[in-house]
């Protein structure tokens, strides 16, 4: 049975804007490993500031910090992911003008293992929403940990409850 190939597909209708969807990358794969990464911009931000909400979101998320360098704009973590093992999760956070930032996020999964997209966007975007980018500005409440970079249907149908 043929098909009519001509039709063009169309853009999903509510396709994702948020930068940490819209600004999503990925490169390797299965064998070799990958490597996933998104970054935003925050244009009234403090390098500093950033760098304090990150750490603490992170820790308050259950990841494990292994180095941070607030001078440098770098943070470190591992976070578990499935059969026990765990995956190297960093930021860096530049400075891109007078009082602006970008924070760019970075999840590297050796071979063998498999990232779902959500996930790591989800995981992405959690991120990035905590950020504070004045110290008069509160960012929301973290959501508790899901250690897992892979959440399967039956942790999202107990979510939405």
């Amino acid at each position: 049975c043929a098909t009519d190939k001509t039709a063009s597909a169309t853009p999903e209708p509510h396709a994702d804007s948020r930068p940490c969807v819209a600004n999503y990358s990925s490169s390797g794969g299965f064998w070799a490993g990958e490597q996933i990464r998104t970054f935003e911009d925050f244009p009234r931000a403090s390098k500093a500031i950033v760098f304090d909400s990150l750490v603490a979101t992170f820790v308050s998320k259950g990841f494990q910090i292994a180095n941070t360098n607030k001078e440098s704009g770098t943070i470190s973590t591992l976070t578990g992911v499935r059969f026990g093992t765990t995956a190297p999760v960093n930021a860096v956070i530049k400075s891109t003008g007078a009082n602006s930032v970008r924070v760019e996020l970075i999840l590297t999964a050796r071979g063998g293992l498999i990232v779902h997209t959500d996930a790591a966007q989800n995981l992405f975007c959690e991120l990035l929403a905590s950020v504070t980018q004045r110290k008069d500005e509160s960012s929301a409440a973290p959501q508790p940990a899901s250690r897992e970079t892979a959440t399967t249907t039956k942790d999202k149908a107990q979510k939405k409850k």
